[in-house]
């Protein structure tokens, strides 16, 4: 129906239809540079092998065929415009187009409509571990004008000009899959130690934004990450612009740096570990989001909620607040940073980065947990290359029950007063203990009942006043339960320790224990007198622990003494009396024959390895132990400055 009341029936209207798409037709090229004007989509064009450049101008959505090199959208309708194997130039009309350059290294040219640029690769590919650098193989031109999205399944990609939006898209079923090889720590590991290990591989995927206001959504499922254990994640950057990142059930890593970015996590404490990074603004909590961490060097906050967080701002150079409300909170900082925690607000632990040369003892520094009101627990962090022997730290916590974790290097911690753990690194900083070293550290109890753990390295454990547990782990170890009922905890590969107590212990009734671990039997033990002491060696391994003053004036029974009984795993206990009659044993009853002479050496000031073979003593009695002992060549002891110190095969022990 017209203005003029003139009205079309359906006869009309089917008379004056016009078949735009005109017929199909099929076009053959030449030896030349062609040019195919395609108007329909089912016409065709046939070109043969090194036959020129040619050009096909399609004013209809249409596919490249074989060598045939550049496709350009003609007209004003959407279209949808695809190249071939070879490297193509495809450009678009002023409409909205679909561009994919599909295989080779293609040039596409956006107009001004809402275009989608395609960079999917259709068949399974894998990247190298050590690969850093932008997968976006083909180049992408936009005018300014709608708004345009890259769809993608590279591993990493970032946003070109004047293309606003970034989706990933998964286009084979078992998703493209990037593998690492190998135990070398990740990005993921590094963030779940604390460590920010400067050596970390980058495995994960990128996607980045450009200067305008981008969407970034990566739950398509584009690329896998993977490693043996599982994803290692996926880095979603907006660049300069108010953003909205969007990420999956990975393990997502978000970089903020506009108040007006817009952070959306669709996975869950459960299936992934998120992390929100920001140089510019502070940060709030937010759903599902596990970290909030402060870089750079400008004066920002970080604010949890009532849940568990987790506030980091020890990379970030400035004077940072963190405040993590209720929950279970984990604060990672440096000297300059202020905690604020709520009473009874959880328990909240600090942990100091022992890469800020302002916590190391050798500036004087005694890092105190009383400064951190309302924080029950406190660990230090360090992970260098560079030089380590200073960089130790001083931690003392409080009166309260606390965990003190060390750190790396030689550090000094204190339990206080409370029933403390006192660990040397470990399960406060990396429960999986992936990075532990031989460092020497001194862990003291305090007051209380104490646990005092050394996982690796040869240090002192001192349980001070209480009923303590004092686990050497591997190392040469020595420990001092102190006075109280006391237990030393040693088995395989816990190496060469040593028990004493200095301070006399009046309770006539005292019973300290040494525990063995599992998979040490009583018939395994060896127990030797020496002196005043008795020592107790794993035959299979030659793991040893001597303990100290056991005999004063030939009795075990003085308030010294710091053992009084023996347990083992299967339930087999030995009593005071049973350890004097085993130290008693004579084993001696064949002399050890020197089978292969030692060989003479003459070595240059400074540190000293000397071996001796395997095989150089023989000895008929398997339950004999044979003990070395350096001194001058005139029978005389060492001089001071010249030191002997027996190595890990246990060949002689310090004189």
């Amino acid at each position: 129906m017209f203005a003029d009341n003139t009205a079309w029936s359906f006869t009309d209207l089917n008379a004056r239809v016009v078949n735009v798409a005109g017929t199909a037709n099929s076009q053959n090229g030449s030896a030349a540079d062609d040019t195919f004007v395609v108007d329909h989509r089912n016409d065709t064009v046939v070109e043969t092998a090194d036959a020129g450049t040619d050009t096909v101008r399609s004013s209809v959505s249409f596919q490249l065929p074989t060598n045939v090199e550049n496709l350009t959208l003609t007209g004003s309708l959407n279209a949808t415009a695809l190249g071939n194997d070879g490297d193509n130039v495809i450009t678009g009309n002023a409409a909205d187009n679909v561009l994919d350059g599909r295989w080779g290294i293609d040039t596409l040219v956006g107009g001004t409509g809402n275009d989608t640029y395609r960079l999917v690769d259709t068949t399974q590919y894998h990247v190298p571990q050590d690969w850093i650098g932008s997968m976006l193989w083909d180049t992408i031109t936009d005018q300014p004008g709608g708004v345009d999205t890259l769809v993608t399944n590279l591993f990493r990609a970032q946003l070109p000009d004047n293309v606003e939006n970034l989706r990933t898209e998964n286009a084979v079923a078992s998703g493209i899959e990037f593998f690492r090889s190998g135990d070398d720590a990740s990005v993921l590991d590094a963030y779940k130690s604390y460590g920010y290990r400067p050596k970390a591989h980058d495995f994960r995927a990128w996607y980045i934004g450009n200067t305008q206001d981008n969407i970034i959504d990566a739950t398509g499922g584009g690329v896998t990450t993977r490693t043996v254990s599982g994803s290692v994640g996926t880095l979603l950057d907006g660049g300069e612009g108010a953003d909205t990142l969007i990420g999956g059930t990975e393990n997502d890593w978000y970089v903020v740096d506009n108040p007006g970015d817009v952070v959306i996590e669709t996975g869950d404490f459960a299936t992934s570990y998120d992390v929100i990074s920001s140089s510019a603004v502070s940060l709030n909590a937010m759903a599902n989001i596990e970290v909030l961490e402060l870089t750079g060097d400008l004066t920002l906050n970080a604010t949890g909620d009532a849940n568990n967080n987790d506030l980091r701002s020890s990379k970030n150079s400035a004077v940072n607040v963190l405040t993590g409300k209720g929950g279970d909170d984990i604060y990672v900082i440096d000297t300059k940073d202020i905690v604020v925690e709520a009473a009874n607000g959880g328990t909240d632990t600090v942990i100091v980065d022992g890469n800020d040369y302002r916590f190391w003892k050798t500036s004087g520094k005694v890092v105190m947990l009383a400064d951190y009101a309302n924080v029950e627990n406190i660990a230090a962090v360090s992970q260098s290359d560079g030089d380590t022997s200073s960089m130790g730290m001083h931690i003392v916590g409080t009166a309260a029950n606390n965990t003190v974790g060390g750190s790396r290097y030689n550090d000094i911690l204190e339990g206080g007063a409370g029933d403390d753990v006192v660990e040397d690194s470990g399960t406060l900083v990396n429960p999986n203990h992936t990075y532990l070293v031989g460092d020497i550290d001194s862990l003291y109890g305090g007051d209380g009942n104490d646990t005092l753990i050394s996982w690796s390295g040869n240090d002192l454990l001192d349980g001070g006043n209480g009923d303590d547990t004092l686990n050497g782990g591997s190392g040469n170890d020595v420990l001092d339960g102190g006075v109280g009922n006391d237990v030393i905890v040693f088995g395989i590969g816990d190496g060469h320790d040593t028990v004493r107590q200095l301070a006399a212990d009046a309770n006539a009734s005292a019973l300290n224990v040494l525990r063995f671990n599992n998979g040490v039997l009583a018939s395994d033990v060896v127990v030797k007198r020496w002196g005043s002491s008795i020592e107790m060696t794993i035959a299979s391994t030659g793991d040893s622990l001597l303990v100290e003053g056991f005999y004063l004036n030939n009795s075990p029974v003085h308030a010294n003494n710091p053992l009084q009984r023996v347990e083992f795993f299967d339930g087999t206990n030995w009593s005071l009396a049973q350890l004097q009659q085993l130290a008693s044993v004579d084993y001696n009853t064949a002399p050890p024959i020197v089978s292969q002479p030692l060989v003479d050496g003459s070595f240059a000031p400074g540190l000293v390895s000397y071996t001796i073979a395997p095989t150089a003593f023989t000895d008929a009695d398997a339950q004999d132990a044979l003990r070395y002992n350096a001194t001058l060549s005139t029978g005389e002891a060492l001089p001071a400055w010249l030191r002997s110190r027996r190595c890990h095969t246990n060949l002689y022990r310090d004189q």
